[in-house]
């Protein structure tokens, strides 16, 4: 499989070593694609160069798996300002983005990787400016450390450089790329574009006038190139830009629906036009023409304007005596290595959605929130049903970082009338090799189908890392189908959470299943399809009804019968499935404690979260809970960042604080990559460590911490700057006349006062310089400097963040921490 996986979630942090320095700042999630050579704007194509009944079950301790590898060193590199003032500066999955204070002027940007000695432009649909703010994203990056240069484009002398930050591989786990290199959508599996990929910049002004190149051939609108991204040789990918909406049917109340009788026996369902008129099941279809010249209804332009190229009918179905709708679909047939991507964290597409049909091949959908769709929002059906994985048309399908809010349908013609909220976020039939992975989904009516009937056939499905949040059911709803999940978190799902039908086999393993309460957790039923079963190995079930139809497992190669085509050992069959034999795991870059998925997957699932992980982590250190260990015995072997809280009795617990359980104190915030230290109780001083990988003794270096106070409370220590023997500690001083001071110590001795204040809610820049040529050291809080005395020059090892029990205003919140 590919590189590994690194989360970050809110409580917790996984241990992290980032070559020469780590810091806070530079860490990050997926969405990815790539630079290109075209040609500025909006309409820009090219193609790319070179050529109740439990509370918490669990069965087993799971722990997050790696693979050790050569990891690559990097330093950090501060950037240079000269006129242009970047905030922000974010490398993630293949990807990045900076954000700089802008003015009316325009901007250009390139980049350029560590080590490479000139600068590639930057496509202008890259670069948006919106008022005062300005933000660059950069799509398409192989891993690596980067920088980023912004520039006024009429004034070269204007420009900034922003600090150097590392770009990560994306997380390719799963059935989309078992057994394939190729490369899923319009990249290769290194990040870059395939080669002869026509990239095309799409907005809401230009969705209908958009041009593309595909071989010999152009095409006019978003949907005409999507439907005629069928030739293999010239992959196409979609950058999504903003919002992209369509105009949708006028509301009809449910007041017009009604039930009529048949020759008095067989009852239809219709439903009354805007017009007055019951639909007529002898007419069999209304296509979009006829459902608006008959007078029924009729889009709505007044806020959206129509996306072209939709699908847009009504039918009538004579053996079930009603009628059903299929509205605002962009319905592809054919396609072939597309991947149709968000840029940054505004994309969205309003009230349409997909449909791949028959034999698309090859299709990556990412980074994009899909809202209001009236159908389903983005759906696959290939055309055959068939009995060997090896033998489907329709395959190797990748949804992944994507938000999937409710639906909406404003003309529901069903008899169940429940299209209300749309039709299904993500439906699958008749495919084969699918990864669905972070994504969130919000409170969907039908979140999801695999097959559409007892009859239909769906093969190698993977699940995970996928946040239902509040959804109702068809979580998903499977038939005839061999399928993996694991590490999902299912919170507070409101009807049928997971239906399990048809001879579907279910591996489920580290999901979190949470306060679900409302009806059954798993539906599973014979079927003269095939027996269905779920095998579920260390799942949590917290507060759950329901869920015992599952076979839970206390063993990953336990046999649990059932009936599905595609085999019944599918998760223990290397043949078959992404699993190594040996050790008897999945082969999978991440595979999270089951514990840990309330707190890891809401920060890393959905569109726009671009911080949400980091990967290339090789290097980092088995997780372990530290007991009994001080801050010396840990500097030597382990990089990363550690709590601890001690009792008044001087009793004391340690723990890496991916393991860390009271979050009362201290706690890892992935959205905004800030350490607090919340010093909450009188009974606990808390402390959060912050080790190096790398240390020096020649040259100058300085350490820089950047932190906003809470409270002061009386005297103590803040940081310490450790060498492994010594600490060079960093203090609120005792009250002199009547005022707090910064000052330090040398292992907690005799406090030497600056001139500078200490105050609540103020933030702090705290910069340690040690020259190791002459022997000299000195501290910079704010402006105000220190020269340390009492202190020999020796490798900084690690930084202690520290409150204590005897107050309780002694928060604070870290930054930023950099080393140079």
């Amino acid at each position: 499989m590919k590189k590994k996986l690194a989360l970050l979630p809110i409580m917790g942090l996984a241990l992290i070593s980032l070559g020469s320095c780590s810091f806070f700042n530079n860490t990050s999630k997926t969405v990815a694609s790539s630079t290109d050579n075209a040609t500025t704007g909006a309409s820009t194509t090219t193609a790319s160069k070179a050529t109740g009944t439990t509370t918490s079950t669990s069965t087993s301790t799971s722990t997050r798996t790696t693979t050790q590898r050569t990891s690559t060193s990097y330093s950090s590199i501060p950037g240079e300002n000269h006129g242009i003032t970047i905030s922000e500066a974010v490398g993630y999955g293949e990807g990045a983005y900076v954000k700089f204070n802008a003015d009316s002027s325009s901007y250009k940007a390139s980049y350029k990787k560590t080590g490479d000695t000139s600068y590639t432009q930057i496509n202008d649909n890259l670069v948006r400016v919106n008022g005062d703010s300005g933000r660059v994203d950069v799509l398409g990056l192989t891993p690596g450390q980067y920088s980023i240069k912004i520039e006024k484009t009429n004034d070269s002398s204007v420009y900034s450089i922003s600090d150097a930050f590392i770009v990560y591989e994306q997380d390719r786990s799963g059935y989309a790329h078992y057994d394939y290199t190729d490369g899923v959508g319009a990249y290769n599996d290194d990040g870059t574009l395939k080669d002869n990929a026509v990239v095309v910049y799409v907005n809401d002004s230009n969705k209908n006038t958009v041009s593309a190149k595909i071989g010999s051939s152009s095409y006019t609108g978003l949907s005409n190139i999507l439907q005629h991204a069928t030739n293999a040789n010239y992959p196409v990918n979609i950058r999504i830009i903003g919002k992209i909406s369509s105009a949708t049917w006028k509301s009809v109340t449910n007041a017009n629906y009604k039930t009529q009788a048949d020759n008095g026996t067989k009852p239809y369902n219709t439903v009354k036009g805007l017009n007055g008129q019951y639909l007529n099941p002898d007419k069999g279809t209304y296509d979009e023409s006829a459902i608006t010249s008959g007078g029924y209804n009729e889009l709505d332009t007044s806020v959206y304007s129509k996306l072209n190229g939709l699908t847009n009918k009504i039918k009538y179905d004579s053996d079930k005596y009603e009628f059903d709708s299929y509205y605002n679909m962009l319905d592809i047939q054919g396609a072939k290595n597309v991947t149709v991507e968000g840029v940054g964290e505004d994309a969205e597409i309003f009230q349409w959605g997909f449909t791949w049909k028959s034999n698309c091949q090859s299709i990556e959908i990412k980074n994009i929130t899909f809202s209001d769709y009236t159908e389903d929002a983005c759906s696959f059906e290939g055309p055959t049903d068939y009995n060997s994985v090896s033998d489907f048309q329709a395959k190797r399908y990748w949804i992944h970082n994507n938000t999937f809010n409710k639906g909406k349908n404003y003309f529901d013609v069903c008899s169940e009338q429940d299209k209300h909220d749309g039709d299904g976020a993500t439906d699958i039939k008749r495919c084969a090799y699918v990864t669905l992975s972070y994504n969130q989904y919000n409170s969907n009516h039908k979140t999801g189908l695999v097959g559409g009937g007892d009859s239909n056939k769906t093969a190698s499905v993977t699940f995970h890392h996928n946040y239902y949040n509040q959804c109702q059911s068809r979580l998903p709803f499977a038939r005839q189908a061999n399928m993996h999940m694991y590490n999902n978190y299912y919170y507070k799902s409101t009807g049928n959470n997971m239906q399990i039908y048809a001879g579907a086999y279910a591996f489920i393993e580290n999901c979190y299943f949470d306060n679900i309460n409302t009806t059954f957790l798993v539906d599973q039923r014979d079927s003269s399809y095939g027996v269905p079963a779920i095998k579920s190995y260390n799942n949590i079930y917290n507060n759950c009804k329901n869920y015992s139809k599952a076979t839970i497992v206390t063993s990953r190669t336990q046999t649990v019968s059932n009936g599905n085509v595609f085999g019944s050992t599918f998760d223990t069959d290397p043949s078959k499935f992404y699993y190594d034999s040996t050790t008897k795991q999945s082969i999978v870059s991440i595979m999270d404690d089951t514990a840990d998925i309330p707190t890891v997957v809401p920060q890393v699932a959905g569109a726009g979260k671009l911080k949400g992980y980091i990967i290339d982590y090789a290097s980092t250190p088995a997780q372990s809970t530290i007991e009994n260990a001080t801050y010396t015995s840990l500097i030597p072997t382990e990089a990363g960042i550690y709590g601890k809280t001690t009792t008044k009795d001087s009793s004391e617990q340690e723990y890496a604080l991916n393991d860390y359980t009271n979050s009362s104190f201290v706690e890892v915030n992935s959205s905004t990559n800030r350490i607090s230290i919340n010093d909450s109780s009188d009974s606990h001083t808390t402390y959060a460590y912050y080790i190096f990988d790398n240390s020096y003794t020649t040259g100058t270096h300085t350490y820089t911490v950047k932190l906003t106070t809470t409270g002061i409370g009386s005297k103590w220590s803040i940081i310490k700057f450790m060498d492994g023997t010594n600490t060079i500690d960093i203090r609120c001083s005792a009250k002199t006349n009547n005022k707090n001071y910064w000052s330090y110590s040398i292992n907690n001795g005799t406090e030497s006062l600056s001139t500078l204040e200490f105050k609540s809610n103020t933030e702090y820049t705290i910069t340690l310089t040690v020259n190791y040529s002459t022997s000299t050291t000195s501290v910079n809080v704010n402006g105000t400097t220190m020269n340390i005395s009492g202190w020999t020059p020796a490798a900084i090892k690690g930084i202690q963040f520290m409150t204590a029990y005897t107050a309780t205003d002694r928060s604070f919140t870290v930054t930023e921490v950099t080393c140079q």
